[in-house]
């Protein structure tokens, strides 16, 4: 059995990430446990994260990894998507150094969890069979905290099978309303589904509908609730193409300290302020730990090249898409241009308008098609027609021109903006 084969076999279970009108399999997380239970993984005994939320919950749960292994700890980390090798997706954090699991461990854990699968005759998708080897992994290398990312939703997702030591909300927006909801309330409630009782919570700064959904989901659990809009305030944020600045102020204790970073936008320091404050309810770190965050991530805001300034970040929603593109146009002079993928199940209406309202910002706006299914690239280019938008759809960041370029949106075209580039 070759890594290719246990990668292609894996995908040929049910995979939410391509089959995206699906409804979550409401016996996934039994399975999980069932599968881990016949394993024999203690994964009680392993203190854990866990992270929900639509925007930054990737970036969150890496920082939460990052922060801890800078306290001479190894934490494991389980992410999705990933954006080059499926090995991204289950990694150990050691000293702020991230090491994946490699392609012949990875040979070996699908095979006992693939044995697991067929003893038990259970089903797990994709995602279940991800979850149970991150958890074979991370037992068998004995690190000392986990963080779990959620892949879709909260509620009914593969890693909900923890208790963990705290929860974690991140910033709510629309994504997969078919499957999670139409309205950021129900959206906000599939989130809230990772609330444990008696487990802290600490959630970003919300729209007050949600913050009031996260409010009474938290008072039902008996879980204490921290927003950290509640806790922190920014005095100072200077953002430049090498990283962020901020100067903030405790709102609890008055004591005003430093966070530095090589992620780029204001965005991220409410990310670090987040993950700092999930592991003070844990274990003690001081506030000099948030100076010189220097994150190995990929795909979020990432400088690519210098001259001319050209960027990658993988925001896929309308708030987050709004955010990248402020960042870039604060750093970025003209002529620059805007290259968007998107899947077709994304809020292509509601991005559509964010577009619309920074056209005049852009000489032009470009299409990138990926090699996918579920590629929105006509449906997007018909939306901002409508909204008398010319785009041109291309295959090929060749047809790029060389100036200050803001490529966003999905995680698929990570490769082809990375790959292309390189070759030109």
């Amino acid at each position: 059995m070759s890594f290719n084969e246990a990668v292609q076999y894996i995908y040929s279970l049910t995979n939410l990430e391509v089959s995206r009108d699906k409804r979550i399999p409401e016996s996934g997380v039994d399975n999980v446990k069932k599968a881990l239970g016949y394993l024999l993984v203690d994964f009680a005994s392993v203190p854990t994260f866990h992270i929900a939320g639509t925007k930054g919950k990737g970036t969150v749960s890496t920082i939460v990894a990052y922060l801890i292994s800078k306290k001479s700890r190894e934490v494991g980390l389980f992410t999705s998507p990933h954006f080059l090798s499926i090995t991204e997706r289950i990694s150990i954090f050691r000293n702020g150094e991230v090491f994946y699991i490699t392609q012949e461990e990875f040979e070996n854990i699908y095979l006992k969890v693939r044995r697991a699968k067929e003893e038990l005759r259970v089903d797990l998708t994709t995602f279940d069979f991800l979850t149970v080897m991150a958890m074979v992994y991370f037992v068998s290398k004995k690190v000392d905290y986990v963080v779990l990312e959620v892949g879709l939703g909260g509620r009914l997702d593969s890693t909900n099978f923890c208790v963990p030591k705290v929860c974690g909300i991140t910033l709510i927006d629309y994504d997969h309303t078919k499957v999670l909801g139409d309205t950021l309330e129900e959206i906000a409630y599939e989130k809230c589904g990772i609330i444990k009782s008696s487990v802290p919570v600490v959630s970003m700064y919300q729209k007050g509908s949600v913050r009031e959904v996260i409010s009474s989901v938290a008072m039902e659990k008996g879980s204490k609730l921290i927003f950290i809009d509640d806790v922190y305030k920014l005095k100072e944020v200077n953002v430049s193409r090498k990283g962020t600045f901020a100067k903030v102020e405790n709102l609890v204790d008055g004591v005003i300290f430093d966070v530095s970073t090589n992620l780029v936008g204001e965005y991220f320091v409410w990310n670090i302020l987040m993950a700092f404050e999930m592991i003070k309810e844990v274990i003690p770190i001081e506030y000099s730990f948030l100076v010189n965050v220097d994150l190995p991530i990929r795909g979020r805001f990432e400088v690519i090249k210098r001259e001319p300034f050209v960027v990658f970040d993988v925001a896929h929603t309308p708030l987050s898409i709004e955010k990248s593109i402020l960042t870039f146009i604060g750093l970025a002079s003209t002529p620059r241009v805007l290259a968007i993928s998107l899947l077709k199940d994304k809020e292509i209406d509601k991005i559509s308008r964010v577009l619309f309202s920074f056209e005049k910002e852009f000489k032009e706006i470009y299409i990138l098609k990926i090699d996918d299914p579920n590629d929105g690239s006509e449906v997007l280019k018909e939306k901002l027609s409508l909204l008398g938008i010319k785009t041109l759809v291309i295959d090929s960041v060749g047809q790029v021109p060389e100036v200050n370029t803001l490529f966003i949106g999905s995680f698929r075209s990570y490769g082809l903006v990375r790959g292309g580039l390189a070759s030109l």
